[in-house]
């Protein structure tokens, strides 16, 4: 598909001598040929779901790709749990029976055919405040939470759990279109399932509140099937330092509903051509691994498969470079980073001769880099921020991105990863701040990612609270 955004973009890299910055040959590369990509993969094929046939056929597609450009190339499969919807509803019970458009919260409780209808309670922010003297049993509770912006999660339902709610429901962010996908800790949902939950939109939370009805209904009707997902990877391999390791990566599945475009179709062109333009520059001097993650938006499972089977490199990878939302026509290039002060140094010194205005910050991203930053590996994410009010709905297509959209992202990563790929007297710390380390794991075990032991303990263990 052709948007009408799309203009021709061709970079030539050529860093240039000044003090933070060494010289470096040129490397070629087309924002243009990397929208092609996203074109296939947000159009041709579409919605991406873990373990979906279309997910095979974008790693397919990929790995057939990188195989074309002489790239060593692999692609890993491991278990995942695939959730199937097939019925979400939620009315107004009694004379008057309204419904509202709704979705089912990922990995949730599930309900008979039939559903369950209990009084209606809007909780507020389910707050100790809030909870103070309120009879829920049996109930089933509005939660004043954006879906969006923070999940439904753990520390929420350890809280609401004991006091026997039939239901929960949540919104989406104000002027967002469609209601988008949300998840629960999957690791911990299959074995101790919540109250069933449903999202909404913000205007129907808010038409819902004005009606003040006294009972509603609520129906979820879901399984999960355990399927494969996989990881494609294509490497190039090093000339001096082969054992040494720069990642670069993105994932290829999308949120349940979604073609994906931005979140994360983009991001995997943009890695695609990276690979491309890698391949045909400068052999490196360091190893090279631009990897498409499968199963991102079900928990990050793809990265931690990775990291699992490939445990001996973990010590041995200089940084982790991520993509996740990227490609959109408008929106503010954002990077955040996880490091020791040596690698943010770096970052800094990379980027501020180039005049480029981005956003950049000390963080957890909440992407697959969260799992290598678990493990103390150095890694930065980059996104566009408030560039798709469509992420994680039907709306996440074509029509809102470019290939210009693309272009800043990839011409940094190209400068950071002929950098890191060259100059093999660049290196970075893998001991972390304890503070800034402890807010990484504490981040990941509250959603069950990784492969730390906080984020794998037994469910009656894991009580996260932020």
């Amino acid at each position: 598909m052709q948007n009408k955004w799309k203009r021709p973009v061709l970079w030539g890299l050529s860093i240039l001598a000044t003090a933070a910055i060494a010289p470096a040959q040129d490397l070629q590369y087309s924002a243009d040929k990397a929208y092609e990509h996203l074109e296939v993969l947000a159009g041709t094929i579409g919605e991406r779901t873990a373990g979906s046939e279309a997910e095979a056929r974008a790693a397919e597609y990929i790995a057939g790709k990188y195989r074309s450009w002489g790239l060593k190339t692999s692609v890993e499969k491991f278990p995942i749990p695939a959730w199937t919807e097939h019925r979400a509803r939620l009315w107004t019970a009694g004379s008057q029976v309204v419904d509202f458009p709704s979705r089912t919260v990922v990995f949730g409780g599930t309900t008979k055919p039939e559903g369950v209808v209990g009084d209606f309670v809007d909780l507020h922010t389910a707050s100790k405040a809030d909870l103070k003297g309120k009879d829920i049993k049996g109930k089933i509770v509005l939660v004043r939470r954006d879906v969006e912006v923070d999940y439904p999660d753990y520390w929420l339902t350890d809280r609401l759990i004991p006091l026997g709610p039939a239901g929960m429901i949540f919104y989406s962010s104000s002027g967002r279109t469609g209601i988008p996908s949300a998840y629960f800790n999957y690791k911990r949902s299959l074995k101790e399932p919540t109250p069933p939950a449903v999202e909404i939109s913000y205007d129907d939370a808010l038409r819902l509140v004005l009606m003040h009805p006294q009972r509603v209904g609520l129906t979820v009707v879901a399984d999960v099937e355990w399927k494969e997902s996989q990881n494609v990877i294509g490497e190039l391999t090093g000339t001096s330092k082969p054992d040494e390791i720069v990642v670069i990566s993105a994932h290829t599945d999308t949120a349940y509903s979604s073609p994906g475009a931005f979140d994360d179709g983009g991001g995997v062109a943009a890695v695609m051509e990276l690979a491309r333009a890698f391949s045909q520059g400068p052999r490196p001097a360091r190893t090279l691994r631009f990897v498409a993650w499968g199963a991102e938006e079900l928990g990050l499972i793809g990265s931690e498969a990775y990291l699992r089977a490939h445990s001996s490199d973990t010590a041995k990878t200089v940084a982790m470079i991520n993509y996740d939302g990227l490609g959109a026509a408008l929106g503010i290039l954002e990077w955040t980073a996880a490091g020791s002060d040596d690698w943010m140094k770096f970052l800094h010194r990379t980027f501020d001769p180039l005049g480029l205005e981005e956003r950049s910050s000390l963080g957890v991203s909440g992407t697959d880099s969260t799992n290598f930053g678990a493990l103390e590996v150095p890694n930065i994410d980059f996104s566009q921020a408030g560039s798709n009010g469509g992420s994680h709905t039907p709306a996440d297509n074509l029509q809102e991105t470019s290939a210009e959209g693309l272009a800043d992202p990839i011409r940094l990563v190209a400068i950071l990863g002929q950098r890191l790929a060259m100059d093999t007297t660049v290196s970075f710390s893998h001991h972390f701040p304890a503070d800034f380390l402890q807010s990484i794991r504490d981040y990941a075990a509250r959603w069950g990612w990784g492969v730390r032991p906080e984020a794998n303990l037994d469910p009656k263990f894991v009580t996260a609270h932020p």
